[in-house]
């Protein structure tokens, strides 16, 4: 699931980007002879913004966000 949305303020453009995921999967008996699970959840953001300096010229500005995470090897 993500979202985005861009909005003006104070003469800049600003662009908002932020998501979560959550993945469940597994791999009978691939990697050993019982069932394995994985549990894996990622969340980011994205933050530009771009003001105007002239008509040839813009200052962008960014900054971007991850975390993923690794949870239990059983499902739960």
């Amino acid at each position: 699931m993500a979202t985005r949305g861009t909005a003006t303020a104070h003469g800049a453009e600003i662009d908002l980007l932020a998501g979560f995921a959550r993945r469940e999967f597994g791999a009978l008996d691939f990697y050993a002879p019982f069932p394995s699970g994985e549990r894996t959840e990622t969340t980011f953001a994205g933050l530009i913004v771009r003001r105007p300096l002239s008509a040839r010229a813009v200052i962008e500005q960014r900054l971007y966000g991850r975390r993923h995470e690794d949870l239990d090897s059983r499902f739960t």
